[in-house]
């Protein structure tokens, strides 16, 4: 097991990915570095989509309470 396998397992079974691929894919990509599989793409555009904080949201609902 490398380090990483677990979250990067809990992560794609949280966004409904193919775990064993996706620790394949990555164990692939620690040893040799030189392409991206398709399940962990699917996976870093899953987490990109994540919001880093709330502000952005926050604003909004301030915005509809002044209305």
């Amino acid at each position: 097991m490398l380090f990483g396998d677990q979250e990067l397992a809990k992560m794609a079974k949280v966004f409904g990915l193919d775990v064993a691929a996706s620790v394949a894919e990555f164990r692939e990509l620690k040893m040799n570095a030189k392409r991206v599989g398709k399940t962990l793409a699917d996976l870093k555009k899953s987490v990109d989509m994540l919001p880093i904080a709330s502000a952005e949201c926050e604003r909004g609902f301030s915005a509809m309470n002044l209305q």
